[in-house]
This record gives C-alpha cells, structure tokens and sequence, in this order.
C-alpha cells in the first residue's frame, strides 16, 4: 500500500520549483518506506492517504493531502521524531513537508494552503519594482549587514530575500512564521539579549523591546523576558503588549492587526505604531482582546539587562522564537500553556 503511494504521488505534477526525488530505483523507495512505516503516526498518515488517493483525481492528490482535515489531525499528533522521520523520508519523494511549532511538535503543513505554498515558491519579481519595494530592499540589505554575522535573524531575512519576499503581504509573513517555527526552536532568551537588537538608549512608543525582567517583590507569576510593544511614555515605567503572554496563534494575529497602524510600511529602524491612536481602538475593540489581556507595566529600576531594541524587520521572527520565560512568585518556572489559558480567559471578558 505505501508504495503504490508513493508511486502515485511520484506521478502528480511537482510544484514550482520542486525537484525530482534522487532516491533512485523503486527499491531506494522501499527502503525509505520500511523506515518510515516503523512508526505508528506515519503508518496511520499512509493509511489515510491510501484512502483519499482512492476518492481524488490523481492531479490532486497533493491538494487533497495539503487540505484534509483528516491528515492535519494526523501529523500534529506526530511526535518530534514522527516529524523529523516524515521530512527526511516523505518529504524527499515528494510529500508535502511538515512544520515544527516552538515546542518541537508538528503544527501543521509547512503552508497552510496548496495556493500559499505555490505563492511563496512562484512569486516573480517584476521587470520593475515599486519604488516601495526598493525602500524595503535597501533597509533590508542594511538591516542585513547590521546583524551578527550568521545569526538567526540574518539568515532569516537572507532567504527571504533569495525569494523576493519584501512588502509585508500574508505570504512574507508567512514565511518568517514558518522559518522561525522550524529553525527557531531552540532560540532562547540569551540568544535574543546578544543577537536580537540593538541597545535601546531611550524608550519610544510604538517600537519592540526585549529585556530580564525581575519585580523585587512579585505579586504574581511574570514574565521573566519580556517582549513588549511600548504605548504609553513613561520614564519610570515600559507599559504596552507583551506578546508572550499570549500563544504564538494569537501572537501572530494580533502583530498582523497592528501593522495596520504603523508610521510607514517601509519597516525600517524609525518605524513604529501610532500608538496614541492604536491605544485607543486597544481599549474599545474587542479585535484586540487578546493584547489588552496582555498589557503590562514594568518598572525601569527592575529591569536586570540592557533594554535591546527590537528592528521592525524582526518583528515577526521575535514573536515566534520561544524566548518566554515564566515565573511564579517563589521563583517557580510556570508552564506557558498554562499562562496562555489564563490569557486566553481573560480575553473572553472583554
């Protein structure tokens, strides 16, 4: 059954950009198989698969898999390892390639859609661009040679560039959600104090900052490293959105939400939300009930690192890596799932 699968998918038309397998001979194929159908995910990813082979044409058979809703319950049970064999094996002859989320697990496919992962693959740069497009290239090139050499946030931005991704559509964000889900995983805190930014001289509303956070007397559980969008001018304090307390769904929802509020679409260092106008549509639309359960103030003279700025071209790998770090009033790590519920309640009062 597995290889008359395979076989079949080895026949559908491969996606822009995709190259034949190099595996060589049916048995190459077989081989491969026997490793993979070791495991009880991937046996129950084939038989279901056999099934919707059964019921599409053959010229749809990757769009089926892609859109199954019986597949994606599937591979987000896989563990690391089911993940990892699907990828090194499945995704060599031609399957679809799956995605890790931060904790390590499979989160889905690594485009949400057949569409999407053709765009991301086949977008063509016009004969010329937009004169916004230059902008953006230009502060991305510099934004490049700013960054730590061979950091993870250079190469990020360098194999957006090898792909012409630039304006901040839904596939550019895409893209940098799925890179930093499957490369990100283990970006940590530290990394993102030495890597992540640049040191803030000045706290500006409107912009990202990262910095170790410790109350001396904690009142509640906390974030030890918080990411915060400022939106409030304080000397003593750094009040505005900690996207960590929310989980990388919402993250990722409510950052797209506030670009619409942003000084210039060009994301360069000066960049940043108007935030006396986003600070009042916080407060009365319920489209942000996740960031308004999420706002924090955290006092300057507790803050136990150097503040670093965060670059708006970086915005949408910071809230991605898991750099979030939570404790209890005893010093006690706390579950983030367990936070992000708490968040999640919270919203709902709103």
């Amino acid at each position: 059954m597995a290889s008359r699968l395979v076989n079949t998918l080895r026949k559908v038309k491969l996606y822009p950009g995709d190259r034949p397998s190099t595996l060589g001979d049916e048995r190459d194929i077989l081989a491969t198989m026997a490793v993979a159908q070791r495991l009880p995910g991937i046996r129950s990813f084939f038989a279901m698969s056999f099934k919707i082979m059964k019921r599409v044409p053959l010229r749809k058979m990757k769009s089926a898999l892609v859109d199954s809703g019986e597949i994606e319950r599937i591979i987000t049970k896989f563990t690391r390892e089911e993940g990892k064999v699907y990828n090194n094996t499945l995704g060599k002859l031609g399957f679809p390639p799956v995605r890790f989320g931060p904790s390590g697990r499979v989160t889905g496919f690594v485009h949400d859609t057949l569409k999407t992962a053709k765009g991301v693959i086949t977008r063509k740069q016009p004969k010329q661009s937009t004169v916004q497009e230059q902008k953006i290239e230009s502060v991305l090139d510099t934004h490049i040679k700013f960054l730590t050499e061979e950091s993870f946030f250079q190469k990020a931005h360098k194999r957006a560039k090898q792909k012409s991704l630039l304006t901040r559509n839904k596939v550019t964000r895409d893209f940098y959600h799925d890179y930093a889900a499957e490369y990100g995983v283990n970006y940590r805190s530290r990394q993102m104090i030495k890597t992540g930014g640049k040191k803030a001289n000045n706290i500006i509303v409107g912009r990202m900052y990262f910095f170790r956070y410790e109350p001396s007397v904690p009142e509640e559980e906390y974030d030890n490293w918080p990411l915060v969008i400022s939106l409030y001018e304080d000397a003593d304090n750094i009040s505005g959105v900690n996207f960590h307390h929310m989980d990388y769904k919402n993250r990722i929802i409510q950052l797209g939400r506030m670009l619409d509020f942003l000084n210039n679409q060009v994301y360069q260092k000066t960049s940043r939300l108007y935030a006396t106008k986003f600070r009042k549509t916080l407060w009365n639309h319920r489209l942000f009930r996740h960031s308004k359960a999420s706002y924090r103030q955290y006092r300057t003279d507790q803050i136990k690192s150097k503040i670093i700025e965060v670059h708006p071209m970086d915005w949408e790998l910071a809230i991605t890596v898991p750099t979030e770090r939570f404790l209890g009033i005893r010093g006690n790590l706390i579950d983030n799932k367990r936070m992000w519920k708490k968040t999640i309640r919270t919203a709902k009062e709103y």
